[in-house]
């Protein structure tokens, strides 16, 4: 059966893009999907090229080219099952967000079998927009890039355009009903089609999406949101941001997105209450604290260091005040915006023994001051107002620091007898060949004269000690942090790939890629200096704040940023040495570049295109993948506003104006020629076989209808020589109406005196 090319041509295409958006979202979960998409969009091209051929095909060949694709798809879904059972690579997705993923491509690969049938009954394209439809679907929870965008808007208007054509061309008789069980397809030969009737309806169709999306977006602009986090089918988006529960996975692939949302403010005020304007755009907030290491895996464990001449502040009383911290103490008010039990502080916290606690959150009936958590590193335990987990926005809270005389190093503290017991969690667990690694670094960091002879850990016996002397410490620290920042071996970059799924994250980062996020040079500098000996932990926060003018700063989520934090010794000077003699510290070291690689670089420099491609994907990030409860607010109050504008209201009348004189001249046009309509003059005929007990059935096509009549008049011997009356009035009706080719008055009144006709042999 012939089928009409705008009809072929639009339908091939909506199959294309539905098998490139999903072949491009899963190609991050499973690299072979992209020659999957390639051999199955070509197919659909040589389908389409040599389509009569390919109609040739018979239903029992289709099923059995169907079956093979089933055979093969099956074999790849069981060797990914297996490789999943063994390896683990997409535990965080979870077994039945994986099954969907793996029958997408089964699906992709059915496609061109479908295709191949050689008679196609309304049905059997039904079948196929469905498949195209989920297809889509599914590439549209996997995946959010501006290029899956593009895959599914060539999808929607070239599958609107192929509905149009198939509405039309089932209308016409071109494309059979499903047939009832056990009937063969009727074969229809529908009438041709001038091929500027097609175009007509392609700009039809971007008409009616053009007024659907009208519809849509303010709809969808001004819907409720969820205040719970959006679900992740497919892989999990790898976004810069914070979550007060959030623990680092260094196994996780795929590229960074950067999420503009604030996630707190600032007000910071100087002791008379002036605005302090000064604050250091790299200024890093701390939120919380790793220190248990497994596998690529960093989550928090409960720990305390013996303490010894007040490590810790007093706990909270109701009676809090500030603490004197010196001259140049100023006061921080936090804002949180979020309401997952998030809290930050300025980095490093400082504390003084003997003083109330830094951090105190404002209820109503007064301040509470905060708890330390026991270690000495400025972690505190926020005070709550009320009982945990009661509902409204969290309370706000204020720190009081000062500015240190190092920027990086917290407060000095005494520890007590047998403190490495408790030491024990943030010295050990590390990757056995990071140790290789930071041995090899030591001594190349000692010939370039960057630390002393001494820092190798040797006695004068030439035997190596586990870890170098605790003296060393701190350049120790410094030095390893200095390298992983400056080398040139290492380089940022916020395309996270994994070459080998099999080894200890860190040990691949150090040994084989080289490059990462903050993540994972924080990572890899905490199991470096662990592995030497040196306590240390990971810091989850954000880095640097923007200045909203008098005092006031907010720190977005896209500011996200982790940093190490070793515990360091220095003697104690004069005549206060007490203990071991040593005053300890925290000290904060921040590994990870600032630079951006070569390939980053020439990216942030673009041009005018990539800038307008840049605009377009923050708008799309943040109406639609980040579009939260606050954005909405935000946007019925911009169109609040819009809708008191005179301008508004001017701009909304004028379109109006324009659309009913556009409307009236086109209902004008088309009263001049509702006369010549077909349908006006066939609705005769409808007339006339209706008076005698014939009705079309419900789907019934014209030509549908027109030859079951003619069937029903030929059985009977008064009506069989004009039993053919019905279908030529159908055929007249296609010509005229899909033919573009209007029926002459002669034509016309042989048709009318044939129904006169039979009209009167009916009424016998």
């Amino acid at each position: 059966m012939s089928i009409p090319s705008s009809f072929r041509l639009s339908t091939f295409l909506t199959l294309a893009f539905a098998v490139g958006s999903l072949g491009y979202a899963e190609t991050s979960l499973f690299p072979e999907v992209g020659v999957f998409a390639g051999v199955v969009l070509l197919c659909l091209a040589a389908i389409y090229w040599y389509d009569e051929r390919a109609e040739r095909v018979t239903l029992a060949d289709a099923n059995k080219l169907g079956a093979g694709i089933a055979l093969v798809s099956t074999g790849w879904v069981a060797y990914r099952l297996l490789r999943e059972i063994r390896l683990g690579e997409f535990s965080d997705m979870g077994w039945q967000a994986l099954g969907m993923a793996l029958f997408g491509v089964v699906l992709m690969l059915l496609i061109p079998a479908k295709l191949l049938r050689s008679e196609k009954h309304s049905g059997d394209w039904w079948t196929m927009h469905a498949m195209g439809l989920a297809s889509v679907a599914l590439a549209a929870a996997m995946a959010s890039d501006a290029a899956v965008v593009l895959l599914i808007t060539g999808f929607t208007i070239c599958g609107v355009w192929s509905l149009a054509e198939f509405a039309r061309e089932r209308s016409a008789g071109g494309i059979p009903p499903i047939p009832a069980k056990g009937e063969l397809l009727p074969m229809a030969s529908p009438i041709e089609v001038q091929q500027h009737v097609h175009g007509l309806n392609v700009r039809r169709c971007l008409l009616w999406i053009g007024l659907a999306a009208a519809l849509a977006v303010p709809l969808y602009m001004t819907t409720p949101r969820s205040a719970s986090g959006r679900f992740e089918f497919g892989k999990p988006r790898v976004e810069i941001g914070y979550a007060s529960d959030q623990m680092i996975n260094l196994k996780r692939t795929g590229s960074l997105e950067e999420n503009p949302e604030p996630a707190f403010e600032v007000l910071a005020q100087l002791p008379d209450g002036t605005p302090k304007t000064d604050l250091s755009p790299n200024q890093r907030w701390r939120g919380t604290t790793l220190n248990r290491y497994d596998s690529g895996s960093w989550s928090p464990e409960r720990y305390r260091l013996p303490a010894a001449n007040g490590v810790v502040a007093p706990r909270p009383t109701e009676q809090w005040e500030p603490p004197d911290l010196g001259p140049t103490t100023y006061r921080l008010t936090f804002k949180i915006l979020t309401q997952d039990g998030s809290q930050f502080l300025a980095d490093p916290v400082m504390w003084a023994a003997g003083q109330p606690s830094p951090a105190a959150t404002l209820c109503s009936f007064g301040p509470l001051g905060w708890a330390s958590a026991g270690d000495g590193s400025g972690t505190f335990i926020r005070a709550r107002c009320g009982r945990v987990g009661s509902a409204g926005a969290p309370a706000p809270y204020v720190q009081f620091t000062r500015t240190p005389a190092e920027p990086d190093l917290g407060p000095g503290f005494e520890l007590g007898q047998n403190s490495d017991a408790y030491l024990l969690p943030i010295v050990a667990n590390y990757p056995p060949q990071a140790k290789e690694f930071a041995d090899e670094l030591l001594a190349r960091l000692i010939r370039e004269g960057k630390l002393p002879t001494e820092a190798d850990g040797r006695n004068g016996r030439g035997r190596v000690r586990l870890q170098p002397p605790p003296k060393h410490h701190e350049a120790i620290a410094r030095a390893f942090s200095n390298y992983l920042a400056e080398s040139p071996e290492f380089t940022y970059t916020s395309d996270l790939k994994r070459n080998h799924p099999n080894a200890d994250p860190i040990e691949e980062f150090l040994f084989d890629l080289k490059s990462g996020h903050c993540e994972r040079f924080a990572a890899a500098l905490a199991m470096l200096l662990r592995s030497q000996g040196i306590p240390t932990v990971l810091v989850l926060g954000f880095r640097g704040c923007e200045s909203k003018g008098n005092g006031n700063y907010v720190v977005r989520q896209s500011d996200a940023h982790s940093w190490v934090e070793a515990l360091i010794s220095r003697p104690q000077t004069g005549d206060d040495a007490r203990g071991d003699g040593r005053t300890w510290h925290w000290l904060s070291l921040d590994p990870t570049p600032t630079r951006l690689s070569e390939d980053e670089r020439q990216d942030d420099a673009g041009n005018a295109f990539g800038r307008v491609l840049g605009k377009v994907k923050d708008a799309f990030e943040k109406y639609v993948l980040n579009y939260t409860p606050a954005r909405r607010e935000k946007v019925i109050g911009a169109i609040v506003g819009l809708g008191r504008s005179r301008m508004t209201w001017l701009v909304i009348l004028a379109g109006l104006g324009i659309f009913g004189i556009v409307t009236f001249q086109r209902s004008r046009r088309e009263a001049t020629v509702l006369e010549s309509e077909p349908g006006r003059w066939y609705a005769q005929l409808l007339d006339v076989l209706a008076a005698h007990g014939f009705r079309p059935q419900s789907g019934d096509t014209p030509r549908e209808f027109a030859t079951a009549v003619s069937g029903e008049l030929a059985q009977r011997s008064a009506t069989s020589e004009l039993a053919e009356v019905p279908i030529e009035w159908a055929e007249a009706y296609y010509q005229a109406r899909f033919g573009d080719a209007p029926l002459s008055t002669e034509r016309r009144a042989e048709l009318e005196a044939r129904l006169d006709a039979l009209a009167s042999v009916l009424k016998t």
